[in-house]
């Protein structure tokens, strides 16, 4: 089982390399987010992910600005003749301050939707890929 999450509202990001200098996670993010759209790789990002780092702070978003729904994203993508990047991660895997900081990294990458997989005892709708993940 899985839902959907608008990471940003745009494939700019609210990442700010300077704030986690100590993290080689996130400054490896950096360079990757800098990449021009067509030339991103998902091997970089799970690369980046299976590095240690420490938790980031959160950034607040401005009141003001809300992101933009999947319906939203996955429209305006069409309408631009645009593909969506969607990554797919497990919550808590390996634990969930590495979750967050995943999800800080492909919001920094320029990820249109992540869907993020909640752990079920019995994921018989998930692929073979995803069920190993979960069980692990």
């Amino acid at each position: 089982m899985a839902f959907g999450i608008k990471a940003a509202s745009t494939s700019h990001s609210t990442f700010s390399p300077a704030v986690h200098q100590s993290s080689s996670l996130t400054t490896r993010a950096a360079s990757v987010a800098k990449m021009p759209a067509g030339r991103r790789k998902a091997a970089v990002v799970l690369r980046a992910v299976a590095a240690a780092a420490p938790p980031a702070p959160a950034q607040a978003r401005p009141a003001g600005k809300r992101c933009l729904s999947v319906s939203q994203t996955m429209s305006r993508l069409k309408a631009r003749g645009k593909t969506a990047f969607i990554p797919y991660i497990t919550a808590g895997d390996p634990d969930l301050a590495m979750t967050a900081e995943a999800l800080r990294l492909l919001d920094a990458c320029g990820a249109d939707v992540i869907e993020l997989g909640v752990p079920f005892s019995d994921p018989y709708a998930d692929g073979p890929v995803i069920q190993a993940r979960t069980h692990d």
